[in-house]
């Protein structure tokens, strides 16, 4: 399987240069409401000489049409056209084109002609927008459900996110099967057809990303809808190995292990949680020897992230006995010894400070369970749950809910000091990313720290926060 995105110039890789032009362009709306009052034209009309030499050709009517909506000219450097309606509910159909109804200058590559389709549930207003590059016209509106394909020859109506409030929007798609360096490629377009669309791309042009796969890769592209562009493909984290947890702070054990029970536990000794993982940007098959000059020889520069690009987490939850009622939850983010700005294939993560979980918890039997977290560009992967049973005895207070820490801190940077503020008095620690303790003391209401340039793990009442100091 090959897999698809519409890549434009950023990050230093691109597939030609974009030539931005003026012309006025129209909105056509061939398909609107009943009594919507808005204009409506026809794709164009039939010509029966230029017919009977070309069965499928359509004629255009030349001239500024009459029966459409000049879009308002860009107003920054990114050539945007835009033209906004407030549209009652109803099905669509529409193109934007040139005044003779193409949608490429001096090409005979045309726009559709049934129109690009839409529903508006209720009525609401929507932006239209438009781009020219080398003569092609590339739109959509806000109405419009955008999908992606990880083939470049079928649809599979695999639709994206909503987009953030910059009009950002990111899938993820994880190739599988065994180790193979070789092209990734596909598309992006705006709605089932029964036709490959390329609206979102130059006339009868592909985009593909020459880069290297493996057995169990898992990528990120991202398209954004405000400005019309699609960015480079991104590897992010595929796979979490390794996990490993310890109880009462002995020594870490492979999590497949844990007990099916992991004993009887008081206030005086508590069950306390620690645990670690792998992080793995690349997994490579069989062959490889796990050395990593071996993955570096087949290919370094798609199979590498840094600790900046990763967050891991340590997570559990405790139930009742029987597994109905959720009694107690937390995490805590991990360490690597990693160097923040260090790109490699692996990286151990593990706790900084063990989690008490016994805490808070009245007499009784309990399931815990054990999970782990990675995030990389906003990618979020998740490990297998791993279970066991623990039984309190001793103390005697009762359970009174899920077990959140009360103080919430506020955490921000200003130039190279970390700031927290929070209500109250809280015990605060400062940690390197490889989990040495750099500062820990008391506060009220705030806490700050100068701190030379990295990332740093923040503890504020039992609560971590990862900052970075550029």
């Amino acid at each position: 399987m090959t897999f698809a995105c519409a890549v434009m110039l950023t990050a230093g890789m691109a597939w030609g240069q974009e030539t931005v032009e003026h012309a006025d362009l129209y909105i056509r709306f061939n398909l609107v409401p009943e009594g919507s009052e808005l204009l409506t034209g026809a794709q164009g009309s039939w010509d029966g000489e230029a017919k009977e030499a070309d069965p499928k050709a359509i004629v255009f009517e030349q001239g500024q049409p009459t029966d459409a909506y000049l879009m308002d000219d860009p107003v920054d450097t990114l050539g945007i056209y835009t033209k906004t309606f407030t549209l009652p509910a109803g099905q669509y159909e529409y193109q934007v084109v040139y005044a003779d109804g193409t949608g490429t200058l001096g090409s005979s590559f045309t726009t559709w002609a049934t129109g690009r389709a839409f529903t508006v549930e209720e009525e609401k207003e929507v932006v239209f927008r438009a781009k020219v590059v080398d003569g092609y016209i590339k739109y959509l509106c806000d109405a419009q459900d955008l999908y992606y394909s990880p083939d470049s020859g079928t649809k599979n109506g695999r639709l994206f996110s909503e987009p953030d409030e910059a009009g950002l929007v990111k899938c993820f798609y994880t190739r599988t099967g065994a180790y193979k360096i070789g092209k990734v490629e596909g598309f992006i377009y705006p709605g089932i057809s029964t036709d490959l669309i390329a609206d979102l791309l130059p006339a009868t042009k592909k985009y593909t990303f020459s880069g290297g796969s493996n057995g169990n890769v898992r990528w990120m592209f991202s398209y954004n809808r405000h400005t019309l562009e699609c960015f480079p493909l991104q590897i992010v984290v595929c796979v979490l190995d390794h996990d490993s947890i310890g109880i009462n702070a002995e020594e870490l054990a492979s999590a497949e292990n844990l007990p099916a029970h992991a004993g009887t536990f008081t206030n005086a000794q508590p069950l306390l949680l620690s645990g670690g993982t792998n992080s793995v940007s690349a997994r490579i098959g069989s062959e490889y020897n796990g050395e990593i000059g071996g993955c570096e020889k087949q290919n370094s520069k798609t199979l590498t992230l840094t600790p900046e690009e990763v967050d891991v987490t340590l997570h559990y939850n405790v139930y009742n006995a029987d597994s109905t009622e959720l009694v107690a939850q937390a995490n805590s983010v991990l360490a690597t010894a990693t160097e923040p700005e260090t790109a490699v294939y692996e990286m151990t993560w593990a706790s900084i400070e063990p989690l008490n979980v016994t805490a808070g918890l009245a007499d009784g039997d309990y399931t815990l369970n054990v999970w782990y977290e990675s995030v990389c560009y906003g990618d979020t992967i998740r490990s297998v749950v791993y279970a066991t049973g623990f039984t309190v005895e001793g103390n005697n207070s009762p359970t009174t809910g899920l077990d959140v820490p009360a103080l919430q801190a506020h955490v921000t940077t200003q130039g190279q000091t970390i700031c927290a503020a929070f209500d109250g008095t809280a015990t605060v620690k400062l940690y390197a990313l490889n989990g040495q303790l750099l500062d820990s003391r008391v506060a009220a209401g705030e806490y700050t720290y100068t701190a030379s340039a990295g990332l740093y793990l923040l503890e504020v009442d039992g609560m971590t926060y990862k900052v970075a100091i550029r």
